[in-house]
């Protein structure tokens, strides 16, 4: 069975916020899944079926709008080099 992702009503409206003012598919796409998981009640699995996405995808969008604004570091690990 696939996991449920766990998405608040304030990240649904900030996804829906950040839908209106995009100008890329890229990002159009990030946001439509948080929408179609958070609202439409779709699994990840589902999801990424019908936006061509991975399933970890899914949830990673659901992070990066959830920590929208947050001055964390957005890398994948590696080294950070501080002037």
């Amino acid at each position: 069975m696939s996991r449920r992702v766990m998405i608040s009503d304030d990240e649904i409206q900030q996804a829906k916020q950040l839908r209106d003012q995009t100008t890329s598919m890229a990002d159009y796409r990030k946001t439509l899944s948080v929408i179609l998981v958070g609202e439409l009640g779709l699994t990840a699995d589902h999801a990424s079926d019908i936006l061509g996405i991975s399933r970890r995808t899914v949830f990673r969008n659901r992070d990066n709008i959830r920590n929208q604004g947050d001055n964390a570091d957005k890398s994948w690990g590696g080294l950070v080099i501080v002037p």
